[in-house]
């Protein structure tokens, strides 16, 4: 899907339609990208203030590594909730590797390396490469 708008009389409605080549005879969708992006940055700011999760990512780390960990992890989730425009963006280049829409929800892959990136943690460390994959439900 690609970015795209529409300008009515005072106001701009952003939205990410299914990009022409990747159409194959299916109708093409039209997403809010409010709605959207709503949705990963909750996900994501839930997932990033669940300290189970992020001990399972530094699992034999030491504790002061993992309270910095935590500690980055709040602020990456506040900076989801409620920071500006461009900090969410930044952030979730970094965090987020593939976004799969689908009609009950869509998969959201979260780049391991990015979020060890994130929470400053030593990327030369022996952590799984592959993408966290999220299934989040949505209408």
């Amino acid at each position: 899907m690609t970015p795209s708008h529409a300008t009515k009389p005072g106001k701009r409605y952003r939205y990410y339609i299914t990009r022409p080549d990747q159409l194959d005879d299916a109708p093409a969708w039209r997403v809010s990208a409010h709605d959207l992006e709503n949705i990963i940055c909750d996900q994501l700011s839930a997932l990033l203030t669940d300290q189970h999760f992020i001990c399972e990512i530094v699992p034999e780390a030491p504790a002061e590594m993992l309270r910095q960990a935590l500690a980055e992890a709040d602020l990456a989730a506040a900076t989801l909730r409620s920071g500006t425009a461009r900090d969410k963006v930044v952030l979730l280049a970094r965090l987020i590797s593939r976004i799969d829409l689908q009609e009950e929800g869509l998969d959201l892959a979260v780049s391991r390396a990015g979020l060890r990136q994130v929470l400053v943690l030593d990327p030369a460390a022996p952590y799984p490469s592959e993408n966290l994959i999220l299934t989040l439900p949505a209408t």
